[in-house]
C-alpha cells in the first residue's frame, strides 16, 4: 500500500498487478506510474544515470557530469563529426547482465530532444569537467566510485511516497 497525497496505490507482492484509487490526478497516476517503473528496474538490475549516451561502432559511451557541463553537447559532437547515434541526452538506464553491462536510453530526456528507444554495450563512462585545458585520464580507485555515483539518479523524489505495511491479524 502506498499513499501520495490523496491517492492509494496497491500493489501484489511481485508487483505484477496495481491498483490505484482514491482522489487521482495526473500528478498521483504519474508518481506510481514512476514507482512502478523504478521498482521493475531494480528487479532486473538496472540503475538510472544522469548522463548523455552514444552509440559509436557498436558501443555506448556515457558522458557524466552535472547539469549545464556540455553532455548533450559532447554527444552533439560525436554525432556530427563521427556520425554516432545519440541515444539520449540526459537520462538513461544502465543494466548488468551476464554477457556486459547494457545502456538503455529512456523517455526521459529532460532538456535534450534526444530519446531513442534502444540498448547499446558499454565501453566507456567518461566523467566531463570544466578545466583551463583540455586533457584526459584514467580514473582510479574510489575516484571512479564517487565521480560516477554522483551521477545515479536515486529516487529520492519519492520520499514523499509512504509504504505501509498492514499486520495480519
Amino acid at each position: 500500500l502506498y499513499t501520495y497525497q490523496q491517492s492509494i496505490m496497491l500493489v501484489d507482492l511481485k508487483w505484477e498487478n496495481a491498483w490505484i484509487t482514491g482522489k487521482i490526478n495526473e500528478s498521483s497516476i504519474g508518481v506510481f506510474i514512476n514507482q512502478i517503473f523504478y521498482t521493475h528496474a531494480v528487479q532486473r538490475h538496472m540503475i538510472q544515470i544522469h548522463s548523455s549516451m552514444i552509440e559509436y561502432s557498436g558501443n555506448g559511451l556515457l558522458f557524466l557530469g552535472p547539469s549545464g557541463i556540455g553532455k548533450t553537447t559532447m554527444a552533439e559532437l560525436w554525432n556530427k563529426y563521427r556520425g554516432a547515434l545519440i541515444i539520449n541526452g540526459d537520462m538513461n538506464f544502465v543494466q548488468e547482465t551476464d554477457e556486459c553491462f547494457l545502456g538503455w536510453g529512456t523517455p526521459w530526456h529532460g532538456s535534450s530532444p534526444y530519446c531513442e528507444n534502444t540498448s547499446v554495450p558499454i565501453k566507456a563512462l567518461i566523467v566531463l569537467k570544466q578545466a583551463p585545458e583540455n586533457s584526459i585520464r584514467e580514473l582510479k580507485d574510489f575516484e571512479k566510485v564517487q565521480l560516477v555515483s554522483n551521477n545515479i539518479i536515486y529516487p529520492v523524489s519519492y520520499t514523499h511516497l509512504r509504504a505501509h505495511e498492514t499486520a495480519a491479524n
